[in-house]
């Protein structure tokens, strides 16, 4: 039997949400798919890293194509149609045109439900290549009950109704610093603040609720108890990051607002485990791998009762605001309350201890298993 894989973002260097997924869950399989059955990794460039270490019968392949947009139209769908694996396992959402029986996951529809936050010819492929996906995938893997209903509502009904594969809810995990291979250990490159933070872990646009978050911290900055707080965002610029740049650099705050741009896990760890509170006031969530992060570190979370957010959080470790005008409130309560810091810290670790990568692995690799053997019969 042969299994092909798409590895091409877990080869990505710097990874964020869908790229760490790809990687943990290819990792993972290096320790529980059987030693008879072959296994592909299919990429861009050759593997590195952690990624480029495998077992017997594992083999990497590099499909080189003119054009990097178009990589798993041209030059995958090409391979498929050469040398096809039994079963392909799509991590990230594209299905090449020319395929065997193939699993697809699908982490979320933001570009559906938020087009606001994309490009026109983003929305439009997104669009169709999620479509393409249901139709023509064996079975469709989403990392919570929220987005598989979301899919079903959005593609069931009116023009877009189609008839979709079947779809299979699978948790991801949160104990991503176990993940971290000592490639990635460098000496530390962010100082630590001495004075408390709030920190904010995503790509800086208005979907995830950064301008929200800004205009709270002003708030809250107003109240002289807090005058110490600072404010550090993690992540990448994303759609109309140009406001964003533009009300930070406007806020009489500026010089404790702190865009430190993608950063390593290892000192994204750092900042998380010295947070006074992680704030994801994002608007719209596949899943929430930073959430449960924080509740892992035992860091106290302000969270925006949104997507996926309140089937993944532990309730009691979650301060919720609903309305963008909640949120500098309900920040004042969480720094405030220390009772429910301690709760928080005692209890988070045991509450992302039910999300783990080798779960989610072992359930993925029993779909695949299945798709595997349905394709001999």
């Amino acid at each position: 039997m042969i299994l092909g894989i798409d590895a091409s973002r877990a080869n990505v260097m710097q990874k964020t949400g869908v790229e760490w997924y790809a990687w943990r869950i290819i990792q993972e399989f290096k320790n529980i798919i059987p030693a008879d059955v072959r296994v592909i990794l299919y990429s861009r460039e050759p593997l590195e890293g952690a990624l480029a270490k495998l077992p017997s019968l594992w083999e990497s392949r590099v499909i080189k194509t003119p054009f990097n947009r178009l990589w798993t139209h041209l030059g995958l769908a090409y391979e498929m149609f050469r040398r096809p694996p039994d079963v392909l396992f799509i991590p990230a959402h594209v299905l090449p045109l020319i395929h065997p029986r193939t699993v697809v996951a699908l982490h979320d529809i933001a570009s559906v439900r938020h087009p606001e936050a994309y490009r026109m010819f983003e929305r439009w492929y997104h669009w169709w290549t999620t479509r393409y996906a249901l139709r023509h995938a064996w079975r469709i893997i989403t990392p919570s009950r929220f987005t598989a209903h979301e899919i079903q509502d959005v593609f069931s009904l009116g023009f877009s109704r189609i008839h979709h594969a079947e779809i299979e809810v699978i948790h991801l995990g949160s104990d991503a610093s176990s993940a971290i291979t000592s490639e990635q250990e460098a000496p530390p490159s962010i100082t630590i603040p001495e004075e408390p933070y709030l920190l904010h872990i995503g790509r800086l646009e208005r979907k995830k609720g950064t301008l929200d978050l800004l205009r709270a911290f002003e708030i809250v900055k107003e109240d002289s108890e807090h005058a110490a707080l600072k404010l550090l965002l993690v992540g990448r610029p994303g759609v109309g990051f140009p406001e964003i740049e533009v009300m930070i650099a406007n806020s009489p705050y500026r010089r404790d607002i702190h865009h430190l741009g993608w950063l390593p896990e290892p000192e994204k760890q750092r900042l998380l485990q010295a947070a006074h509170v992680f704030v994801f006031p994002s608007q719209y969530e596949g899943f929430g791998i930073p959430l449960l992060e924080a509740a892992a570190c035992g860091v106290p979370v302000v969270a925006r009762r949104a997507g996926s957010l309140p089937e993944i959080a532990g309730h009691d470790l979650v301060h919720w605001f609903d309305e963008s005008y909640e949120l500098p409130l309900v920040l004042k309560d969480a720094l405030l309350d220390l009772e429910w810091h301690q709760y928080v810290k005692s209890e988070g670790p045991k509450h992302a201890t039910r999300f783990s990568w080798r779960a989610a692995a072992m359930r993925t690799w029993d779909v695949l298993r299945r798709a595997l053997q349905n394709g001999r019969g």
